[in-house]
C-alpha cells in the first residue's frame, strides 16, 4: 500500500508553531500610510515671490532641533530676510505644543509683521491650520527630501 506524503508528514506539520519565531510576520511594502499626513499643506512653490529675494521681514522659516544632549525639542523661528531668530524648548514634539508655542512667539513678534511660515514636512506641524486661522499668516511646506 502506497501512502502520501501527506500523510507521513502530519505529525511534523505544526512543529514550527513552537519555535522562538513563529509567529512574527516580516512587513512588507511602505509603511508611510501608518504615519498621518498634513492637511491643507501648501508647497513652497507657492510662494510669492518676494519671500524668494529675502528682502522684507516677516517671512519665517521653523525648524524643529532634537539633540542628543539636549533631552528635549528646540523650536527654531528664522526670519529670512535679518535673519531674527527665536528659539524655545518645548516640552514634547507633538503638534498641539509645538502650534502654541509658535503662537506664544508670534504674540511676541507681532502678528502684523509675519506674512509667512515656511515649516519642514515633520508632523510637528500638522496644527498650521490654528495658526493660520488666529493670525492670517500664510503657511507653506517645504518640498519633500529638501534641505
Amino acid at each position: 500500500m502506497k501512502q502520501s506524503n501527506k500523510t507521513i508528514d502530519a505529525p511534523y506539520k505544526r512543529l514550527s508553531l513552537y519555535r522562538r519565531h513563529a509567529k512574527r510576520r516580516r512587513q512588507r511594502g511602505n509603511d508611510k500610510g501608518n504615519k498621518g499626513c498634513i492637511l491643507d499643506r501648501q508647497s513652497m512653490d507657492q510662494r510669492p515671490a518676494i519671500v524668494e529675494e529675502r528682502v522684507r521681514f516677516g517671512d519665517f522659516e521653523v525648524d524643529l532641533m532634537m539633540g542628543s544632549q539636549i533631552g528635549c525639542p528646540l523650536l527654531v523661528l528664522t526670519d529670512r530676510a535679518s535673519w531674527y531668530t527665536k528659539i524655545q524648548k518645548l516640552p514634547s514634539k507633538e503638534a498641539t505644543p509645538v502650534a502654541q508655542a509658535i503662537i506664544e512667539i508670534i504674540h511676541e513678534i507681532g502678528p502684523q509683521r509675519m506674512k509667512t511660515i515656511t515649516f519642514d514636512n515633520g508632523l510637528e506641524f500638522a496644527k498650521h491650520n490654528l495658526i493660520k486661522q488666529q493670525f492670517g499668516v500664510e503657511t507653506y511646506f517645504t518640498r519633500s527630501y529638501s534641505s
